[in-house]
C-alpha cells in the first residue's frame, strides 16, 4: 500500500507527543505560531500538511 503524501494534524500530534491543539497553535497565525513551521495544504476533517515539508522542517528548512 502506497503512503499518502499527506499527514494529518493527528498523525503529526503523535509523533510529536503534542495534543493536536497544539499542532494547530503551530501552524496559525496568533503568537504562539512555531518560526518556520510548514503551513498545512488543505483542511478536511483536520489540516492536512504535505509530507515532505514535514521532513525538510526536521532536517532544518524554514518555512515563511
Amino acid at each position: 500500500m502506497n503512503e499518502s503524501p499527506f499527514v494529518k494534524t493527528s498523525e503529526l500530534a503523535k509523533r510529536y507527543k503534542v495534543s493536536t491543539h497544539t499542532i494547530r497553535l503551530w501552524a496559525g497565525n496568533g503568537y504562539q505560531r512555531r518560526e518556520g513551521f510548514p503551513r498545512p495544504r488543505f483542511r478536511s476533517d483536520e489540516l492536512n500538511f504535505a509530507r515532505q515539508d514535514i521532513l525538510d522542517w526536521e532536517m532544518g528548512k524554514r518555512f515563511d
